[in-house]
């Protein structure tokens, strides 16, 4: 058993003696052929464009340098290439010849002794005729290059000289986001072309004043109708409240509410009421004025309301029955939830037009018996 064990080794190593030199050889071959096919296109390449270089009658240095960027690195400079030329810048209709060749030195020693060690003149041959700039294409181009030019002067000049006119339209002065109350910082009215005014575009910013922005509005887009509307879409009150303010709320009653007929947008002034257990005298003092009105309890400056809808119209005036959300200043903030809490609080309703300032003195009640 061993004798038998001891020659199958050995002849799986004849074997591989004799069949590695041979698989070496293939692939040493395979190499060399793409090798050499490579070679062939390269020279291809590089003779084709300097046969075209020199059918457009191009001098020998320019044929060289078309070679020579076409041959993927090599070039004509280099020992192992050689590059021909004949008939360049002759008499057209007569034939420019462009020959490459290269020298491939083999990788195999065994092939090598077929070839001498390198695969001679790989070379390619190619002919085309001298050809000449046509008169007519000439011709024909001029008259093209001058009739587009002639045509773009044209329209250039309609477009400058022609009396199109400009229209005054309202545009955003910056970018609005939606639910923005529209004022006339927010706007402005800018000439535009009026072939580039869209047919609803507000000629007027009036129209847009005191409005709720519908969508988000780009800086210098044209404000049309649906931009806007009188009630306020999506969001929530923050949107409401204007920069540099806060939403304060604040409990009120029928007696207290002018009556139950304040709603959300009116101006008002807020005085707190405190006796002499809490303030050191029975007395009055404005502690927020021409405030506006955001929200009434759950209804939002902008939505339609009719009176039956008023949460502060009820049977009882003394009933605490609806909040107050104004705009205030922080400082103003503060005063009225301190007064909140130490005293009581009336609205007193503004007239709209009414922008008169300035906080009243305190009222005591000595003042008041004094008449």
């Amino acid at each position: 058993m061993r004798r038998l064990l001891g020659s199958e080794r050995g002849q799986t190593m004849v074997e591989t003696a004799i069949v590695l030199p041979v698989v070496v050889l293939m692939l040493v071959a395979m190499v060399d052929a793409g090798r050499v096919f490579h070679s062939w296109i390269v020279v291809t390449n590089g003779a084709r464009e300097g046969a075209r270089a020199g059918a457009a009658r191009q001098a020998q240095p320019i044929i060289i340098a078309r070679i020579d960027s076409s041959m993927s690195g090599w070039t004509c400079d280099d020992p192992e290439i050689l590059c021909t030329t004949s008939g360049v810048l002759g008499a057209s209709g007569t034939p420019v010849q462009v020959t490459v060749s290269r020298d491939v030195d083999l990788l195999s020693p065994l092939i090598s002794q077929f070839w001498g060690g390198t695969v001679p003149a790989l070379k390619k041959l190619i002919e085309l005729p001298m050809t000449r700039p046509s008169l007519l294409g000439a011709i024909l181009a001029v008259v093209v290059g001058v009739g587009t030019f002639m045509y773009l002067g044209d329209g250039e000049a309609g477009a400058t000289t022609g009396d199109v006119g400009t229209v005054g339209v309202v545009v955003a002065s910056r970018d609005i986001d939606q639910r923005t109350r529209l004022t006339a910082t927010d706007m402005q009215i800018v000439e535009l072309p009026s072939n580039a005014v869209h047919p609803q575009a507000l000629r007027s910013i009036d129209a847009a004043i005191e409005q709720f922005a519908s969508g988000f509005i780009a800086a210098g887009e044209q404000i049309l109708p649906h931009d806007y509307s009188e009630q306020v879409f999506g969001g929530g009150l923050a949107q409401l409240v204007p920069d540099g303010q806060r939403a304060v709320s604040v409990a009120i009653s029928n007696a207290t509410a002018a009556g139950g007929l304040v709603s959300p947008g009116d101006h008002i002034d807020v005085v707190a009421i405190f006796t002499a257990d809490t303030a050191g005298r029975d007395g009055t003092a404005i502690v927020a004025e021409n405030v506006e009105v955001l929200a009434l309890s759950q209804i939002v400056l902008g939505d339609d309301v009719d009176s039956t809808d008023n949460p502060t119209a009820g049977s009882n005036p003394n009933a605490v029955s609806a909040t107050v959300t104004v705009a205030v200043s922080l400082e103003d903030a503060q005063r009225l939830v301190l007064a909140e809490n130490f005293g009581s609080l009336r609205i007193f309703l503004r007239n709209p037009d009414d922008d008169s300032g300035s906080f009243a003195s305190p009222v005591d009640l000595d003042s008041v018996t004094r008449g």
